[in-house]
């Protein structure tokens, strides 16, 4: 097999039965080759199924069945729905190319130029480049805005998303000899849900032998209840089948790359899913070790499976099924994958292996020629920094000014011990007297000096009859 054929992505074409649920493709696969006891025992393959009549896998018209209520196409709010109370504006266009646009401002001047109430504020909101979101307080008020004179004064058009007034159910076990028409006649349930506006059966993708697609019924029906509410089963011929709520298919166009619709309704110009170019990825002749994603800039093609943007894709249907919101405020909910310029700045020009550039001639790296620098690299040692003094010391400066500690009991005016033996007193005592009597002598009275004279012999030599060293009282 040819290289470019392995790259070649599977066609998503197959238009409004493009919706089948690949669980519903890989039970059949499951189905077919399970083996049954006591017979078929043999270890070879299954035979390919065949399509004798090639009429026979294309979708008719007994697999679709609409209300008649759907050909007005003006759908409505119940008074017992709850809001938000949504309406989608744009601008009547020739063509879908026509490049015609509705800014919020302006609508909200045509709605006080009309005279439209009950318009919450901030209600007004972009969802399309022709398409803007108008949230009003009530039902009654929103499907009034339906025929308001407004919108051909200005040829606009109004419609009520359907995902706020219709809800998707799976019934799976339908027989596929049944028509739709005699399937919906034939079931009931409960009250307090609107009715079956339309039922359609899903078809499996399969190849002839001579290669071309072909659509196989399966026993799944996708049924479209009117009003805000899923019934939990329903009742056909005395049985009852359990409804699921239904996977929005995730769908990617051939074409563009972009996901919503497939290569038959594309209006976009073709982008190569192998590199990313504006040209068709059929007739791409980068090699596969340049395959570069256009959505995540990975070393994939954009159509394969894998792409983290394909998983983002389903993540988005997955709560636009389960929530009943918008495509825009799903994906809000959903990080983007695609990375930052850095990011692909980094591995854009990765160099790949030699063998692998080898093995493909059509392909080769430009040669970058050495250049020579002739600037002078000067190295500087470090500049020293000079150490910083020590910073203020607490404990230092406390012991310099504190008071040393007295080693004296309390009330002691003295802070370190001062005694003088006793022996030594009456020496002191004679010294003091004669400093007083030889700085005194020439003013002291005549009768004074003896007796100083006397007290000194007596201190020096003792009073007679009293031992000097025994304590004498005063």
């Amino acid at each position: 097999m040819d290289g470019d054929e392995r790259l070649k992505p599977s066609d998503k074409g197959g238009g409004e039965y493009e919706c089948l649920m690949e669980t519903e493709g890989f039970k059949a696969s499951a189905d077919t080759c399970r083996k049954r006891t006591g017979d078929n025992l043999s270890s070879e393959p299954l035979p390919k199924r065949t399509i004798t009549d090639p009429e026979s896998g294309i979708g008719s018209e007994s697999n679709i069945y609409k209300h008649p209520s759907l050909e007005d196409n003006c759908r409505k709010y119940d008074v017992d729905d709850f809001g938000p109370f949504i309406v989608h504006v744009s601008r009547i266009a020739d063509s879908p190319n026509s490049g015609v646009s509705l800014k919020p401002i302006r609508l909200g001047s045509f709605l006080v130029e009309g005279g439209v109430q009950n318009v919450k504020k901030d209600g007004i909101k972009q969802v399309g480049r022709n398409r803007l979101s108008v949230e009003f307080s009530s039902a009654t008020t929103a499907n009034e805005f339906l025929a308001h004179g407004l919108l051909n004064k200005h040829k606009l058009k109004a419609e009520i998303p359907s995902y706020n007034v219709s809800r998707l159910g799976l019934v799976r076990g339908v027989p596929t000899d049944w028509s739709m028409e005699d399937f919906v006649n034939a079931t009931e349930y409960k009250e307090g849900h609107g009715k079956i506006m339309k039922a359609r059966r899903l078809n499996r993708k399969i190849r002839r032998d001579d290669g071309s697609p072909a659509w196989l019924p399966t026993q799944s029906v996708v049924l479209t209840f009117e009003g805000q509410s899923l019934p939990k089963k329903i009742f056909a011929f005395y049985t009852s089948l359990v409804v699921e709520v239904y996977q929005l298919p995730t769908i990617q166009c051939r074409k563009c790359l972009r996901f919503g619709h497939v290569q038959n309704a594309c209006r976009s110009s073709a982008r190569c899913y192998k590199c990313g170019q504006a040209h068709s990825g059929d007739t791409c002749s980068v090699p596969a070790d340049r395959i570069r994603c256009l959505l995540c800039t990975g070393r994939h093609l954009a159509t394969d499976p894998t792409c983290p943007e394909f998983d983002r894709q389903r993540r988005i249907k997955k709560i636009m099924s389960e929530q009943c919101i918008s495509y825009m405020e799903a994906s809000a909910q959903e990080p983007s994958v695609r990375r930052s310029y850095s990011d692909v700045a980094r591995t854009m020009f990765e160099q790949t292996p030699p063998q692998s550039i080898q093995n493909s001639p059509s392909y080769s790296l430009p040669s970058t020629p050495q250049k020579t620098s002739y600037r002078k690299t000067v190295v500087t040692p470090p500049r020293v920094r000079t150490p910083l003094p020590e910073g203020y010391n607490r404990r230092a400066h406390g012991q310099i000014v504190r008071e040393p500690p007295s080693s004296l009991p309390n009330g002691c005016g003295l802070n370190s011990p001062h005694t003088q033996a006793k022996e030594n007193l009456p020496e002191l005592l004679v010294m003091l007297i004669t400093n007083i009597f030889a700085k005194f002598s020439e003013v002291l009275p005549y009768d004074v000096a003896p007796l100083l004279v006397r007290l000194a012999e007596v201190v020096s030599n003792g009073f007679p009859g009293i031992n000097p060293n025994s304590s004498m009282e005063l």
